[in-house]
């Protein structure tokens, strides 16, 4: 299963850490690629290593990168399903990347085809899920909720602001994501704090952040064609992805996947890979216990090395937690504030 297609996190933090950095090595969790992708575009990175104990994960990852090597920028929107097109334009550039695909990728696509027909950003289970529960929401909320992606602020009279109280409260509740069908634990794990995404979406709200946050225009419009370029996730800024384009067709890239977990890569690789590395490992705490973190740490040990770490519904860190790692790490950051979903805590170590 694909648990994420789209952007689901803020790729903007993990990007800004890696410019500012002298790491030449990227080793990532593939989750989405999105994420990936934006820290593609780094000169200094050469070396990336891709790793995710879900194949899927791989394979989309796989299939988007050689969508933009292969493809026109406009047409890569297409076929990822950012911009419009039909399912039968889709196949036919279908055609045109497959046989560059490795060959378990490509049979992995050619059975699911009507993925590729729907446009690939919205065939993860949070997209589908998001599909399903959309319409009932915004039928609830009414057209003024709408308003607030041309800049109306919640402050306003026409806000629903009883309406949206009370689905604030629904979905702070881990049976209503079961009820319509998401199977994901890291939404209905029995230690989620569920309550941190109606929480997150409140803050973009009454801080009018509505129009230049992809979560909220994923989450109520379904997709992010009615943001200006620059608020867009880097991953797809035309820009962005002009310069990685460039680098993948030039092969400044060496890209290699590894279908196993990020420990274990880390234990059996670290004397292999090129350093200062850079570990963008997303939210991994929803699927681990949090000594998984120390663990990492304390096998990620060249100089200049740097982590990068999410936490999501469960396994949030406390002020405790922050100060020992503090106290431990020199150079401890705390990048949460820079996330605009709201619905992360983001941090990081330098070694």
């Amino acid at each position: 299963m694909i648990y994420y297609s789209h952007v689901n996190e803020d790729n903007r933090v993990e990007k800004g850490l890696l410019d500012s950095s002298i790491c030449t090595t990227v080793v990532a969790v593939a989750g989405s690629g999105e994420r990936v992708l934006a820290l593609m575009e780094n000169d200094l990175c050469n070396e990336f290593h891709i790793i995710d104990v879900n194949q899927e994960s791989l394979f989309l990852l796989q299939l988007k990168l050689e969508a933009l090597k292969t493809l026109s920028i406009d047409e890569y929107y297409q076929f990822t399903g950012h911009n419009k097109t039909s399912g039968k334009k889709r196949k036919e550039l279908f055609e045109k990347i497959k046989d560059k695909l490795a060959p378990s990728c490509k049979m992995y696509w050619q059975q699911t085809i009507s993925a590729i027909e729907s446009g690939i950003l919205y065939n993860g289970h949070f997209e589908k899920f998001l599909s399903r529960v959309r319409p009932s929401v915004n039928m609830f909320l009414g057209n003024n909720f709408q308003l607030l992606f041309s800049g109306t602020s919640a402050q306003s009279r026409n806000f629903p602001s009883l309406r949206w109280k009370f689905l604030r409260k629904i979905y702070s509740f881990r049976w209503i994501y079961k009820m319509w069908g998401n199977k994901d634990i890291a939404f209905t794990g029995k230690d989620v704090d569920t309550a941190h995404i109606p929480n997150a979406l409140n803050e973009v709200i009454y801080k009018n952040e509505s129009a230049s946050c992809f979560m909220m225009h994923l989450v109520f419009k379904g997709h992010l064609n009615s943001m200006k370029e620059k608020d867009l996730p880097p991953s797809l800024q035309q820009s962005i992805l002009k310069r990685i384009k460039r680098r993948l067709e030039t092969n400044s890239i060496s890209i290699t996947y590894h279908h196993t977990d990020l420990l274990s890569f880390a234990k059996d690789n670290d004397g292999t890979i090129t350093h200062p590395a850079f570990y963008s490992i997303s939210d991994v705490l929803s699927f681990e216990k949090y000594n998984y973190i120390d663990q990492l740490l304390d096998t990620v040990n060249s100089k200049d090395d740097m982590l990068v770490w999410r936490s999501f519904l469960s396994n949030r860190t406390d002020s405790k937690q922050q100060e020992a790692l503090a106290d431990k790490y020199t150079q401890f950051f705390d990048l949460t504030d820079n996330e605009t979903s709201r619905m992360y805590q983001v941090f990081a170590v330098k070694k």
